[in-house]
């Protein structure tokens, strides 16, 4: 029997799911990460090819058209396929390789060996002559720190000739890590189609979110101030489609509380409906689950809403009060709430809390 806080939460993760269909493009891969990718593209993970078996090290290519011709389950040896026309970027696409992370690689940071580690990795490419060169005339790709899908990050870029023919490469690889994988994206192409791919590289990176069990991004943090109190994070998760984060007071646990703090932030739900929308599902499935609810909207506008739920009884729980707000943050719907048990809440109170909620961002 679901408590009625945890039926707002399964309404919306239920909203989320039921529009999943509509948000075509974003790839799931192996839980590590998903990435939008443009309408109609494909995706070939080759370790899984090779292996027969799902594999969360090795690349996986990302192409507008399929890597394999019919029937086959490996890329013709001889380049007959369009194999070789997707790695050159005659097919629009790009890669990621997945490695074991090192030391000193995580979300939060990539110390300076990490760095240097990375650095040798990428330069092992023909492109900058192989591991000879490197090993006796290093040639070394251009290195720049970023910030990607919330994690430190480090750029890296060069060029070169490769073959009898001396045709010309780019390269472009953005390295992230989420402390358990190295991640490099990679754009490879010769240098009359990286240009033209280089947009779409870049479209489908700005949507890349890492799940990050162990990414750091879910690491404890001052909590905002709220009312003042010494408001402590007492839960935090985060998946490629919902991050959240629960605060309670000293003391208090999020399995026994007299008043919680919910920051909710549903991932993508933004690109496919509005925050009107999202309540008035939430609303629908809670006066499902509990008749007697009296929902309030507080106020309305066009991109968040701000609305209050009270119940005194239901399906054996206690009585609970909820002031909360939903808006939308870019593509993703955020929803914060404060819970309290203790009713009646005097007018003051809530008033109070109907402004914190309100002016929350």
């Amino acid at each position: 029997m679901k408590h009625p806080t945890a039926i707002i939460l399964a309404a919306l993760a239920s909203l989320l799911a039921a529009r999943a269909d509509l948000a075509a493009g974003v790839e799931e891969v192996q839980d590590q990460f998903t990435i939008e990718l443009p309408e109609g593209w494909t995706v070939y993970d080759q370790t899984a090819a090779l292996t027969e078996t799902p594999s969360r090290h090795g690349m996986v290519f990302f192409s507008a058209e399929p890597v394999l011709s019919p029937g086959e389950k490996m890329p013709s040896p001889d380049g007959s396929g369009p194999f070789l026309r997707v790695i050159t970027g005659e097919i629009p696409s790009f890669f990621v390789d997945r490695h074991p992370a090192g030391r000193g690689m995580s979300c939060s940071k990539l110390t300076r060996n990490a760095r240097s580690a990375i650095e040798l990795m990428v330069g092992r490419s023909s492109i900058f002559g192989g591991l000879a060169r490197q090993m006796f005339l290093p040639k070394r790709p251009h290195t720049s720190l970023i910030e990607l899908a919330g994690c430190q990050a480090l750029k890296l870029e060069g060029r070169g000739r490769v073959g009898p023919k001396k045709t010309e490469w780019i390269l472009d690889v953005r390295a992230v890590s989420d402390g358990k994988t190295l991640y490099l994206f990679s754009l490879r192409n010769t240098a009359d189609n990286f240009a033209r791919n280089l947009g779409a590289y870049e479209a489908a990176l700005a949507t890349l979110r890492l799940s990050s069990e162990s990414s750091g991004a879910t690491a404890a943090h001052a909590p905002p101030a709220f009312d003042g109190r010494a408001w402590r994070q007492g839960y935090t998760s985060r998946t490629p489609k919902m991050e959240i984060t629960e605060y309670v007071l000293p003391a208090e646990i999020v399995e026994a509380w007299t008043e919680l703090i919910t920051v909710q932030k549903i991932l993508g739900l933004g690109d496919l409906v509005g925050p009107l929308e999202v309540m008035n599902s939430a609303k629908e499935e809670t006066l499902k689950q509990c008749p007697s609810t009296t929902w309030t909207v507080l106020r309305q506008e066009e991109e968040e809403v701000v609305y209050q739920w009270e119940y005194r009884g239901c399906r054996g729980f206690g009585e609970e009060l909820e002031v909360a707000k939903l808006y939308r943050d870019g593509s993703s719907i955020v929803r914060v709430a404060w819970a309290i048990k203790k009713l009646p809440v005097t007018e003051e109170t809530r008033a109070k809390w109907i402004k914190i909620i309100g002016e929350y961002r």
